[in-house]
């Protein structure tokens, strides 16, 4: 973790409450903040960025941890897409074609 360890380990508790808050706004569920904070440090830790002041690792943190709550918004509606592509039918009527 070189020398941003304590600062990352300072700011996880402020980060946690900033993606619950960002989840609940956007009404997913906030047992998810810990993995999207998790996330952030392990893409802080891949990326080897290194900062000089804590404000400014704070901003990417908060950055990164708002993109990746984006990415869990955008999630489900990835998945619908990808189920009509593929031709999903109703349980109400297994048999029936599509656009009959």
């Amino acid at each position: 973790m070189s020398q941003d360890g304590p600062v990352l380990a300072a700011l996880c508790p402020e980060l946690v409450r900033f993606a619950r808050g960002q989840l609940f706004s956007r009404h997913l569920d906030a047992q998810l903040a810990e993995d999207v904070v998790s996330d952030a440090i392990e893409r802080w830790l891949s990326a080897r960025i290194q900062y000089r002041s804590e404000r400014q690792v704070r901003a990417w943190m908060r950055t990164t941890t708002t993109r990746l709550v984006a990415d869990q918004v955008r999630k489900p509606v990835r998945s619908r897409d990808v189920m009509d592509q593929v031709g999903v039918y109703s349980l109400d009527a297994p048999w029936s074609t599509r656009g009959a």
